[in-house]
């Protein structure tokens, strides 16, 4: 009966959090499957060159390594469009969505993606203040100014707010730099305060480098 209950639970969160964090996730964009590296060629040329191993996403394109918590289950479910589905929104690549596994009544998930920017000139403050439009337009509330971080060298800037989603209240951060004309999102969004302030702290296990050098 609990197992049920969370799997409802987690129906009802994911939809609220592709609604608020990630609509492209509806319209079917891709993401890599784990411990799946697509070939050198696809590599080359998009972001989606992802792979997991246990709890480490790598990914060759932007050349960086990102642990996220041990025991979190990878979605692979959207990475294959659906019948009915829209075609995915060009310039966006979702890659890497993980969950909690059965850890009811915590509603979790984190979300990396990729968004390619239409001007050049646009830096990851500029980004999240468009992100402050779309969140208020939502009911979301913005909890202070962006505020500039620096992980693994890169330069990040953070923005959080609050929801309500089905009868609760969850913090999301968003955490974004700029790399290679993408803007590269960390998303984290949780019910618990202990877990929002775990998420955030995973940022400090991101490295720099491609699994060749």
């Amino acid at each position: 009966m609990r197992t049920k209950l969370h799997q409802a639970a987690l129906s009802t969160f994911f939809l609220s959090f592709y609604l608020i964090a990630a609509p492209e996730l509806n319209a079917g964009v891709n993401q890599p499957q784990a411990s799946l590296a697509p070939s050198p060629a696809s590599a080359e040329e998009e972001p989606d060159s992802g792979s997991v191993l246990d709890n480490v996403y790598r990914n060759e394109f932007f050349g960086f390594a990102y642990t996220f918590p041990k025991g979190w289950m990878v979605s692979q479910d959207h990475r294959n469009s659906h019948e009915g589905q829209p075609p995915a929104k060009p310039g966006v690549h979702i890659l890497l969505f993980a969950f909690p596994h059965h850890n009811f009544p915590e509603i979790s998930a984190l979300m990396v993606r990729a968004v390619k920017l239409s001007s050049p000139d646009m830096n990851a403050r500029q980004f999240l203040l468009d992100e402050y439009q779309a969140a208020r337009a939502r009911g979301a509330k913005s909890q202070g100014d962006p505020r500039e971080l620096t992980f693994a060298g890169w330069q990040f800037f953070s923005a959080v707010f609050k929801a309500k989603v089905g009868g609760g209240m969850i913090s999301e951060e968003n955490i974004v730099t700029i790399q290679k004309g993408y803007a590269l999102e960390f998303y984290f969004t949780t019910n618990q305060d202990k877990t929002f302030k775990a998420l955030h702290k995973t940022m400090e296990s991101l490295t720099r480098g491609t699994l060749s050098e």
